[in-house]
């Protein structure tokens, strides 16, 4: 139950704070958790020595310590969801090809993006604006966390989904009736993942979006929500990835997957400190196994 009542004093604090004085506080406690959380801080570095390709711990110490920054910015602004309105979207955020998205409103399509920037934040926003979205999400073992992220998710309309075999009907059937699935594609949390290249090392990727997406016929989005300088955003919209028409499951299930990894790669690599994988992204199963999931 520990963190169950830090996240309740967290979004306590997040609700009081202005959103200046919010910042400024997370980013000394990301500072801090960096120095003291050693474990954590080595899990970022071996990541982090994968995509830039560089193993000086002294040149990377500094980009990770920007990325337990930007966790802890991701966090404050998740405390603070119930603040998200119409005038905060206008003022704070810069979309790129927001026509894309309007194209498919009330049309099933797979909305798809990663650990990047605040993809909490992107998926409130995408509801407040008239997007119908489900959210396939990890149900956590601390009930008080699960429901404390529900609710959380529910404030903004968006209505979530177990990742469990029983739910792949409901998820059809959503996007038959014209909803977003939305899902995250840069990590497997089943192990039974597909096993591609990923920074020329292999990984497991998750099966989901390209099942999803051959399956039910709809196109895949990829979309960041990408933090600047000044905690406002840039909303990276990709244009659509559409199921091959021919060829067997298998052969369509990797040819999406690459070209959803090449995506992957190219905003990850560009905004490697905003990449909040507080995890060994290339260990192996067993390790995988033994890491306790906190968000």
């Amino acid at each position: 139950m520990g963190y169950y009542f830090l996240y309740k004093i967290g979004q306590f604090l997040a609700l009081s704070l202005p959103l200046n004085w919010g910042y400024w506080l997370t980013e000394r406690i990301g500072a801090v958790l960096f120095c003291l959380n050693y474990k954590d801080r080595a899990k970022v570095l071996d990541n982090l020595k994968v995509i830039l390709r560089q193993n000086d711990e002294k040149k990377l110490k500094p980009l990770a310590k920007e990325v337990f920054v930007n966790f802890g910015k991701y966090l404050f602004e998740f405390f603070r969801l119930q603040k998200l309105n119409k005038q905060y979207i206008k003022e704070k955020i810069n979309f790129k090809n927001f026509k894309i998205i309007e194209s498919f409103k009330n049309k099933g399509v797979i909305l798809l993006s990663s650990h990047l920037g605040n993809w909490e934040l992107g998926a409130a926003i995408m509801s407040e604006l008239g997007i119908e979205l489900n959210g396939i999400a990890l149900t956590h073992k601390h009930k008080g966390i699960d429901l404390f992220f529900k609710k959380q998710r529910e404030a903004h309309r968006i209505k979530t989904v177990p990742p469990a075999a029983s739910s792949v009907k409901k998820v059809f059937e959503r996007l038959k009736a014209g909803e977003a699935l939305a899902l995250l594609g840069d990590r497997d949390f089943s192990h039974h993942g597909i096993e591609m290249d990923f920074f020329s090392h292999p990984a497991l990727i998750p099966k989901g979006p390209a099942f999803f997406s051959l399956k039910a016929g709809c196109p895949i989005v990829c979309l960041f929500l990408i933090r600047e300088k000044d905690n406002s955003f840039s909303f990276f919209i990709e244009d659509p990835i559409y199921p091959p028409a021919t060829g067997s499951t298998d052969e369509n299930m990797k040819k999406m997957n690459r070209k959803i990894l090449k995506i992957l790669e190219k905003y990850i690599s560009t905004y490697c400190t905003q990449w909040l994988m507080i995890h060994r992204m290339w260990a192996g199963k067993k390790e995988e196994e033994k890491e306790e999931e906190i968000i």
